[in-house]
């Protein structure tokens, strides 16, 4: 199943043409001074909660990261906590904003302001006896100030309300859509890139960066990942198998690559020959990428997200594998076969794109798999290594 429901994508962009109607709509109804005290309260706390965040966010992380763990296990959130908290605290600064602006709305600014539309007066009758009576105010205002009135009303509250406005519908979108609902719906993912693209030209006046739409698509990529299921053939079994995408990518990287490995380096010792190896590698990807590209390329393309990607795909930090001079020139040697098969193969490949940070991360994640026997291999041959292990990456990754 997709995470969040398919149902929800639409919220997030009904919610965006909603705020955008009526706070212009109350702005012209209510004036200029009900706009400049809600829109310019909302605007005021909105700056004070961005302060807060950018000083402090790292204890408000604390504080939320044992919640944010719970969604999923074998997974260290220390890198993707804040851009995944950053629009959890913004709703919170919100919400409490709003219900201090409505206390103080009645308690005291509706009578200073003098918006109230009766007033107690003192009245004496007949007898002498003085009451008090509530009578309408009668306010004798011109046309013309009645139409700066609602003009300047409809202006101010809208440009006071449009960093709340955007801020509000992008937390709204991060928490009910993914990379895979928005691709079922061109209206959602209009909207959604439309406000990405002003909170990268605005991103000093915003809660969140670029990665914080990455980490949350990575987030759900994730987890959708863990409850889909592909029917594949993984590097090293005989017979295909219904499994769960997490695992299905996670035994294509260890033992796809692990079977590669082998067999460059034990030549006709190996138990499977290079083709084999990078054919049932290649069978292995395509499928899952076939079954679920879009979760994939989401759950790669987030920097944040590595060391969570780590612990989803069970991607050893060490192998044990220590290479010496003659397995490090198997894969460095021009003339060799594993630089021949890369050729050969490399258009077979359903490739997903990614960004190059991303691309680098996984990258380092892979290369920390080998060590070198440092008497044997120079620092220019594990470079050269490393750049052989690049190329058994861009069989997979396509780097945008």
């Amino acid at each position: 199943m997709n995470y969040p429901m398919q149902q929800l994508v639409i919220i997030g962009p009904a919610l965006f043409i909603v705020l955008m109607i009526a706070f212009p709509l109350i702005g012209v109804f209510g004036g200029w001074k009900r706009a400049v005290y809600w829109g310019g309260g909302n605007f005021l706390f909105y700056v004070i909660g961005l302060l807060v965040w950018r000083f402090t966010s790292g204890g408000i992380v604390n504080l939320i990261k044992p919640l944010l763990e719970k969604l999923t296990t074998e997974a260290d959130f220390s890198k993707i906590a804040v851009t995944i908290a950053a629009p959890i605290f913004f709703v919170l600064i919100f919400i409490v904003a709003n219900l201090l602006l409505l206390i103080n709305y009645y308690a005291w600014f509706k009578r200073v302001a003098k918006l109230k539309k009766y007033q107690k007066v003192k009245k004496t009758d007949k007898q002498g006896n003085v009451t008090k009576v509530k009578v309408q105010v009668q306010k004798n205002t011109s046309t013309k100030y009645k139409v700066i009135n609602h003009v300047v009303g409809g202006v101010s509250m809208t440009a006071l309300m449009l960093p709340s406005t955007f801020a509000f519908t992008q937390a709204t979108m991060y928490a009910t859509t993914s990379v895979t609902t928005r691709k079922n719906n061109a209206f959602a993912s209009n909207v959604y890139n439309m406000l990405a693209k002003v909170n990268d030209k605005m991103s000093w006046l915003s809660y969140y960066t670029a990665d914080s739409a990455k980490d949350y698509d990575a987030l759900f990529a994730g987890l959708a990942m863990r409850e889909k299921k592909i029917v594949v053939k993984l590097p090293g079994q005989e017979e295909e198998q219904e499994v769960e995408v997490i695992d299905a990518v996670s035994q294509t990287f260890e033992q796809g690559i692990g079977q590669i490995y082998d067999s460059a380096t034990k030549g006709e010792g190996a138990e499977k020959t290079l083709d084999e190896s990078i054919t049932e590698l290649k069978d292995s990807w395509n499928a899952i990428v076939e079954g679920a590209g879009d979760e994939m390329s989401a759950l790669f393309n987030s920097d944040n997200a590595t060391e969570v990607m780590q612990g989803l795909l069970e991607i050893p930090d060490d192998s044990g594998a220590t290479l010496g001079k003659d397995e490090v020139e198997a894969f460095i040697d021009p003339e060799g076969k594993f630089q021949e098969k890369i050729n050969e193969y490399k258009q077979q490949f359903d490739q997903v794109t990614i960004g190059e940070a991303a691309y680098n991360n996984i990258l380092n994640e892979i290369s920390g798999m080998y060590d070198f026997k440092e008497e044997e291999v120079t620092p220019e041959q594990q470079a050269e290594f490393n750049k052989a292990l690049q190329q058994v990456m861009n069989l997979l990754f396509n780097k945008a």
